[in-house]
């Protein structure tokens, strides 16, 4: 090949990365799950990309063009570990990633992380102005999560009139929930806290909180759907459409979720003694 022609090459190549409508985007799923495909959706409406693959984990090897021009959305800790073990060079928009070990240790700078949940501080404001009369919420957690995310957050709060007690497990779940009481006026709140709330535990939790019937603020819609009283979740598909909006960001950093969506479950609300104010926001499950 002539050192001309290899320039000319060369150009091209730059010009085609340089253009976002040409550079392609590829979208992984770990699984089929309806989460990814709200972000999904989002992501893609945004209109940032006109070339857009998408694809889900199957053990097979993926077609990925690993080009610094590229950029790749991973939709939960598979997709992520796959992407970060097969490219160097394509960007990577992390979403749907709860575990602490494996996103404290991403220095690599072309993954931006997009948090799973709004910030706690916000979610119980959130619930506040929903409920007039809730006088406190109680956190169960392990000691690692008490650590790390405790801050001043309950100062914050008894400023706003909200009483916030974390109540770190240092022995068995189950027994814990099943001596658990909390006072009345008060709502059980769910964490991303692995050590307490996995597939094991989870659904017994439940069961224990609705024979108990205790307030039980969850983490998802499927929370929700399986007994708990409220969920405060991101709006998914507001998640994806703004996180492509800040494509031009080249840091190691990551986005919390301003937009929200709030699920109830109204059979568990008649079992409740809160007064639930009406909004938009808010979706009732059966």
């Amino acid at each position: 090949m002539s050192s001309n022609l290899r320039r000319i090459l060369i150009i091209l190549l730059f010009l085609l990365c340089m253009n976002p409508l040409i550079a392609k985007a590829y979208i992984i799923h770990s699984f089929k799950y309806d989460t990814f495909d709200q972000i999904a959706l989002g992501f893609k409406d945004s209109g940032i990309y006109d070339e857009i693959q998408e694809m889900t984990l199957n053990g097979e090897p993926l077609d990925i063009e690993d080009l610094d021009c590229n950029i790749c959305i991973t939709l939960g800790e598979r997709a992520l570990k796959e992407m970060l073990n097969t490219t160097s060079r394509i960007r990577i928009i992390a979403f749907m990633n709860y575990n602490e070990k494996i996103l404290g240790d991403i220095t690599d700078k072309r993954v931006f992380i997009v948090e799973p949940d709004i910030d706690l501080l916000t979610k119980i404001i959130i619930l506040k102005s929903l409920i007039s009369d809730l006088k406190g919420v109680v956190i169960p957690c392990t000691s690692d999560w008490f650590e790390k995310n405790h801050d001043d957050l309950a100062g914050i709060l008894n400023k706003k009139g909200i009483d916030l007690q974390f109540t770190v497990i240092s022995g068995n779940i189950g027994s814990f929930f099943k001596e658990l009481t909390i006072p009345k006026g008060y709502l059980l709140m769910a964490v991303y806290d692995s050590g307490i709330y996995n597939r094991k535990s989870i659904y017994n939790i439940l069961e224990i909180t609705f024979k108990k019937r205790i307030p039980f603020v969850g983490l998802t819609k499927g929370f929700v759907r399986s007994g708990a009283y409220i969920s405060v979740i991101p709006d998914f598909y507001a998640m994806g459409f703004n996180a492509a909006k800040q494509l031009k960001s080249e840091t190691n950093t990551s986005m919390i979720p301003q937009e929200y969506n709030v699920v109830v479950n109204n059979n568990i609300m008649k079992m409740m003694d809160f007064s639930l104010k009406k909004s938009p926001r808010v979706q009732f499950l059966r």
